[in-house]
């Protein structure tokens, strides 16, 4: 069985049976989307923090009318923020679902419908392969697997699927607002090209002007934090309580929002005396609090993010973070698990090919909470898209390794042309030769 099938509930209305894709990109709701559209899907939700994947839904005409719409595995993925799961339930009479859940986001190619348990059970082998930490949800010394009811009670804006635009009502406009514009500006360069020669070369100089504002237009909207935004953006996680109300901290996530980082946590119940009640008089009073299961606490808030455009102040060149910044992250780089950096790529479109180009390098850094208080020295250049702070218990406690695992993942900009540091740099201190 492939196709979706639909559980209308006193809450709202459960989809099974979602196409479900890991997402690599960040942020994972602009990805979500793009893939969305790409696969001409009728409704969307994107699952998980540090891991994210997104269901698709392809539904006919009459339940494209229909308000309501919440995605099961996503709910079940909410009860579930830490661990590797999988869930059979049977849903009706000869109708078995299938779902595995890994860190808070649905596992790609579950969410499954069959007519038959017997159908099931190679698919959790193979999971179980894929995931060697996997447990069964039920299953001995597992959690209790929960049921249509506790399902259905556990519903959450979060589950909503959402309506995807198709991809050509978004470019017909664009399309005819650019067919105007060369309209426009290629009409009067006709009429004056047969004029003398020196009008002529001043009429020539209009495509180049033209590229350089397609340039600018392009990444105006390219935002970096540099030092201060990556100093505040920390604050936001060093101030954060690992406890409250015998309620532990177990992961936190904060997506870049332009002017504000949106951010959500989980708390997990951690003694049998622990109440929501007391959770609530002391959670802080800009927190919204919503209790997805019992055990688990949901909150969400915004915090203030410090930016700057990318025109805004001088970016290294290409050869200068070759030999200067990257020598001072390799210097930190033993309290830290992984930094990532990826290859250089021209940030397209630009303009003139005589002027400085812009390049962009993927970014991913992680380790210790604490070892990222020796970043921002380094942070010129750098805009990030997600921060996530996870609880991992081990019992190894070095420079590398603790049990609040931080991750960063961004951007780091630079030129083709050098804006700062001369040879003469490159003898003395590293952080001296990069500016604040």
């Amino acid at each position: 069985m492939s196709e979706t099938f639909v559980l209308n509930t006193d809450r709202a209305k459960l989809v099974f049976g979602l196409a479900w894709h890991a997402l690599l990109d960040a942020p994972p709701a602009k990805a979500g989307r793009r893939m969305a559209r790409q696969r001409r899907a009728t409704h969307m939700t994107v699952s998980g923090f540090a891991h994210a994947s997104v269901g698709l839904a392809f539904l006919d005409q009459r339940l494209r009318r229909s308000k309501g719409l919440h995605s099961a595995a996503q709910v079940v993925a909410r009860m579930f923020p830490e661990g590797t799961y999988t869930l059979a339930l049977e849903l009706n009479s000869g109708i078995f679902w299938l779902v595995g859940i890994h860190e808070g986001a649905v596992i790609a190619r579950t969410d499954t419908l069959h007519g038959d348990l017997a159908q099931v059970r190679p698919l959790l082998s193979e999971l179980a392969q894929a995931y060697p930490q996997l447990i069964e949800l039920g299953s001995d010394g597992a959690p209790l697997a929960p049921t249509l009811s506790e399902i259905e009670l556990a519903i959450c804006s979060e589950a909503l699927l959402v309506k995807v635009r198709p991809t050509y009502t978004l470019w017909f406009g664009f399309l005819l607002v650019a067919s105007l514009l060369v309209v426009s500006l290629h009409w009067p360069y006709r009429q004056t090209s047969l004029g003398n020669s020196d009008e002529h070369t001043a009429e020539m100089q209009l495509p180049l002007a033209l590229n350089s504002t397609v340039a600018t237009t392009s990444v105006s909207s390219i935002t970096l934090h540099g030092k201060a935004g990556l100093l505040e953006l920390l604050d936001n996680f060093y101030t954060l309580p690992l406890r409250i109300e015998r309620w532990s901290l177990e992961r936190a996530e904060c997506l870049d929002a332009v002017q504000l980082w949106q951010c959500e946590a989980y708390f997990k119940r951690g003694a049998d005396n622990a109440s929501s009640a007391a959770f609530l008089r002391a959670a802080p009073s800009s927190w919204k609090v919503d209790f997805p299961s019992l055990d688990t606490a949901y909150i969400q808030w915004a915090k203030k993010n410090i930016s700057t455009s990318l025109h805004e102040g001088p970016l290294a060149d290409k050869a200068d973070n070759d030999r200067l910044l990257f020598s001072g992250l390799q210097a930190i780089s033993k309290v830290f698990q992984r930094i990532d950096i990826g290859v250089s790529h021209p940030l397209k479109p630009q303009g003139v090919s005589s002027a400085p180009q812009f390049m962009t390098r993927s970014l991913y850094i992680e380790g210790p909470l604490r070892s990222f208080s020796l970043l921002p020295p380094y942070a010129h250049g750098m805009g990030w898209s997600k921060a996530v702070l996870w609880h991992r218990p081990t019992n190894q406690f070095d420079a590398q390794n603790s049990q609040l695992v931080f991750s960063l993942s961004g951007t780091l900009y630079e030129t083709t042309m050098p804006d700062y540091a001369s040879d003469d740099d490159a003898n003395g201190s590293v952080s001296a030769s990069l500016p604040d």
